[in-house]
């Protein structure tokens, strides 16, 4: 659909980023519409793939393997909020010295202002430990 999923490392930025599953997205792989244009499309509501209950579609999961480091984050989000803070912003608010609540506050308060759309979003700090096992 058009959710997504970021990793995030700190002094880096987006280490990855899913793609929507959407006719828009498409568009912008084909080199017919450019990120910004794909941003505000008035078609941007209409998704290729979806995970629905019933099991009726049949959809095609796309796998990928990352290399996870200590202290990367993973951020996970609906559409709401990708129309309302684009990826520098993220990267300058997830990347920042804030504790983690203060960084959802910070993005929720950008989304009630500016999404229209709902909005909802995890951040996960990922911390690896090692073990003698």
């Amino acid at each position: 659909g058009d959710s997504r999923i970021y990793q995030i490392r700190t002094n880096v930025g987006i280490v990855y980023r899913s793609k929507d599953h959407s006719l828009v997205q498409r568009w912008v792989d084909a080199g017919i519409l450019t990120l910004e244009e794909a941003r505000n499309h008035p078609q941007s509501n209409i998704i290729t793939q979806v995970l629905q209950p019933d099991g009726l579609k049949t959809i095609h999961p796309e796998v990928v393997t990352l290399h996870i480091e200590d202290g990367d984050y993973v951020f996970l989000c609906t559409d709401g909020i990708t129309e309302s803070i684009d990826d520098d912003k993220l990267v300058n608010i997830v990347g920042s010295l804030a504790p983690d609540e203060e960084k959802m506050k910070q993005i929720k308060q950008i989304c009630s202002e500016q999404s229209r759309d709902n909005y909802s979003a995890y951040l996960i700090p990922l911390i690896i430990k090692n073990s003698d096992i």
